[in-house]
């Protein structure tokens, strides 16, 4: 049994594989939402799971982790997080990875795609502008040029209260600590 456990770390072995779903996001917790409900699928549609996650307290525009999908198997998943704010859809996102080991996948969902349709291979929007959903921060090279490196390379937010930030090369806006509250 034990050469069997050592030929699957040295040449691979397929079977039920684990996916950490994370999320970075401007939306504020609490306040504009208060829920993701995050859905995981094979391609083309096949649903495989779904979990609803409370979101007040956490640091979104750090990251934090959604959930834990365990006994997947290998091959290409759609990861779809919706925003809910009282049960409400807010704003959603779908990101697209193939699963061949243990992965782990940061889904980027930002404020400012309320009302930005996009469609066909670009068909999600991140940072204003529409992306193909392999688009993620770890596969840099699939979302475009970066809209930033740092946080002087965003527009400044139309509310006063909120700071531009760069985080994983888009520009998200955030509450300037704890100026916005009660707006």
């Amino acid at each position: 049994m034990r050469w069997i456990g050592l030929l699957c770390l040295v040449a691979g072995c397929s079977g039920p594989l684990e996916l950490a779903v994370d999320l970075r996001t401007d939306y504020v917790p609490g306040l504009e939402v208060d829920a993701a409900r995050v859905s995981w699928e094979r391609v083309g549609g096949q649903g495989i799971g779904a979990d609803t996650v409370a979101l007040e307290g956490r640091d979104l525009v750090a990251g934090a982790r959604l959930v834990d999908v365990r006994d997947l198997e290998p091959g290409a998943i759609d990861v779809i997080v919706t925003l809910l704010r009282g049960g409400v859809e807010i704003a959603s996102r779908r990101t697209r990875l193939e699963v061949r080991d243990h992965a782990a996948v940061t889904v980027v969902l930002t404020r400012d795609c309320e009302g930005v349709a996009c469609e066909g291979a670009s068909s999600e929007c991140v940072d204003g502008r529409c992306v193909s959903p392999e688009c993620q921060p770890d596969a840099p090279e699939r979302c475009g040029p970066a809209s930033c490196a740092a946080a002087d390379d965003c527009q400044a937010p139309a509310v006063s209260c909120l700071q531009a930030r760069c985080v994983s090369r888009v520009c998200l806006e955030v509450p300037d600590d704890g100026l916005c509250e009660g707006r």
